[in-house]
């Protein structure tokens, strides 16, 4: 095989004297005369040996293409300029595109070279290859096995969203590229075993010819993003300093309360609050069952008990009717989650903790309960900064709430979470403040700042307490993102969500969800859209045929009793099917601050062709 291979190198990298023709003419014929590398014929299967495959990749690294009949205008030499070669009626294009997708990459390098291009006649392949990151390709009516059929309809539905028509045989042509497949043979012929189509002309690829990837939801960084941070850093405080401070009395601020605790994420702040107040083995916490695992993982970490209960089927959030059936003498929380960032029912809620004849169910078994004297209700509102109920914001309608300041939320900080401390004046809110400053650092009586000013080095740990502090690095992030959240932020989200509802409104099999009424507004977080009638398999493999589109899709979420877990603690989604129905039919679409209108026209079109 090294002689071989040594051989065909001295060919092509002759001295030159060879003219480019008779050098590929002499490449193709020492191929020709190596039986050892021809086509071995099995059962009208052709299958090229290893040795082949190293031989024909080592010619495309060197950019020769050859065929049963070679023309000089048939060499394509590295770094040629852009134009069109012809040979007989078949033409190669070479673009100086900077850039193709390894789907299609790997597609043609799965058909055309391992094992999947044969002819009666060897070597009627005419090329693939990559030259300066272009891909181009010409196959002289060679049969293909098509052994994979879901490749075939990938190609498909690339070639027609790109403007492609299905003329005849399920040839697709385009004005300006021309023929892509000829006399390509119809799904039924596909997919039979051992099945063949055609391919007699040129495959065509530039920057253009996918589209751009849409992702789900990245987070907005910029520079001015970039700028915050480096001033951070440069300044010495990347621990907790004064841009948390900062951002906490911003919060505090913006959704019209006194104090603000920022912790590295809103699962600390939530099991922060139930350490807080007490939850501990024996007690239950009502939460529902259609939500992240991160609501009831908390009350798990505090040897408690969730009790999970239905939502409504309009709106995904948690069901007051089933609240009340599910207090006991043992209920110390309500977790309501504002899903997809639209508020609960927050005066319902707290007119049912008030009722007194569930105030007389509540056995408080610490002073702060007792202070308290109801079931404390501490909102999830992971997804809703900026939300509003009757008025007033999110983190001004519970007790206590607490945000997610996750990279795919809103507002992001990277990772973080701040805690909305509401409560009545029964509690000095100044003295919780620090309560809860001490607890999320070890317990310790300073922080580094405190601990900062010349002679003031020494602390008390009072508790062993836990490590969520957030960090300047991260809160610099959040003082420019809160500094534009509502008016570009959220103007923007709206944007999106009004423009996926004024289609999707319009099609009966669509159920969009509810975001806006007379005494809400929503986030705009998620954009949950339902489908009527389908199974959960069915909307999986929605989901999938639109990944083809490269268009990232996402569900919100598994029901807490679908996951392991929690199915393992006997908890059953047969109970929950309203959780269920909505899961089963729900889609999130892509929202984020990047999202241009060409590409919502791009989700809104290929969504609706499905």
């Amino acid at each position: 095989m090294t002689i071989i291979k040594n051989e065909l190198q001295s060919i092509i990298l002759g001295n030159g004297q060879i003219g480019k023709t008779n050098k590929l003419k002499a490449v193709q014929t020492f191929l020709r005369r190596n039986e050892n590398i021809c086509y071995e014929c099995s059962d009208k299967k052709f299958i090229k040996k290893e040795e082949e495959k190293q031989l024909l990749n080592f010619a495309f690294t060197q950019n020769f293409f050859f065929s049963g009949e070679i023309s000089e205008d048939l060499f394509v030499a590295e770094g040629a300029e852009q134009r069109v070669y012809r040979y007989n009626e078949y033409q190669v294009i070479k673009t100086n595109s900077a850039f193709f997708y390894k789907t299609w990459l790997d597609y043609f390098n799965n058909l055309l070279i391992h094992n999947y291009f044969f002819s009666a006649t060897a070597y009627e392949f005419l090329g693939f290859s990559v030259i300066n990151s272009s891909l181009f390709a010409v196959v002289k009516q060679d049969f293909i096995a098509a052994r994979e059929v879901t490749k075939i309809n990938l190609v498909k539905c690339l070639l027609e969203y790109n403007g492609f028509s299905n003329t005849r045989n399920n040839d697709y042509y385009n004005p300006e590229l021309g023929i892509i497949f000829e006399d390509l043979h119809d799904e039924n012929v596909l997919s039979r075993e051992q099945a063949f189509f055609f391919i007699d002309t040129v495959f065509y690829l530039t920057d253009n010819f996918f589209p751009t990837p849409i992702p789900f939801s990245p987070p907005r960084i910029d520079d001015k993003t970039i700028d915050a941070v480096t001033a951070a850093l440069q300044s010495g405080w990347i621990t907790t300093g004064p841009r948390v401070k900062e951002f906490e009395k911003r919060i505090a601020q913006y959704v019209s309360i006194e104090k603000v605790v920022c912790v590295n994420s809103a699962s600390a702040g939530l099991e922060l609050i139930l350490r807080w107040f007490g939850v501990q083995k024996g007690d239950e916490v009502i939460v529902p069952a259609y939500t992240y695992c991160a609501t009831a993982n908390v009350v798990v970490h505090c040897g408690a008990k969730p009790v999970m209960v239905d939502v409504r089927a309009e709106d995904f959030n948690i069901n007051i009717q089933n609240i009340e059936k599910a207090i006991t003498k043992n209920t110390k929380v309500i977790i309501p989650v504002d899903f997809a960032g639209f508020p609960c029912d927050y005066d319902e809620i707290s007119q049912l903790v008030n009722n007194e004849n569930v105030k007389q169910k509540f056995i408080p078994r610490t002073e702060i309960q007792e202070k308290l004297g109801r079931i404390l209700i501490l909102s999830d509102a992971a997804h809703s900064i900026g939300a509003t109920y009757k008025g007033k914001r999110t983190g001004a309608l519970a007790d206590i709430t607490v945000f997610s300041f996750h990279a795919v939320k809103n507002l992001t900080t990277a990772e973080g979470g701040a805690i909305c401390l509401n409560l009545s004046p029964v509690f000095n809110q100044d003295e919780i403040y620090k309560e809860l400053c001490i607890k999320s650092l070890h317990g310790q009586s300073k922080d580094a700042l405190s601990k900062s000013q010349i002679g003031n080095w020494r602390y008390d740990v009072c508790e062993a307490g836990y490590k969520c502090n957030m960090t300047d690095i991260l809160a610099a992030i959040g003082l420019v993102e809160l500094e534009r959240y509502e008016n570009d932020m959220l103007v923007k989200r709206k944007h999106i969500f009004d423009r996926y509802t004024e289609v999707f409104s319009k099609y009966e099999r669509f159920e969009v969800p509810v975001y806006e009424t007379d005494i809400k507004t929503s986030s705009y977080h998620v954009y949950p859209l339902r489908i009527k009638n389908i199974t959960e398999s069915e909307r999986d493999t929605i989901i999938q045929q639109i990944a083809q589109y490269n268009i990232s899709l996402n569900v919100h979420f598994i029901p807490l009793p679908m996951l392991s877990f929690y199915k393992s603690r006997e908890y059953n989604i047969e109970n929950f099917p309203i959780a269920y129905q909505n899961y089963a039919r729900e889609i999130s679409l892509p929202a984020y601050y990047g999202l241009t209108d060409e590409q919502v026209r791009r989700v809104i079109e290929v969504f609706s062709n499905i």
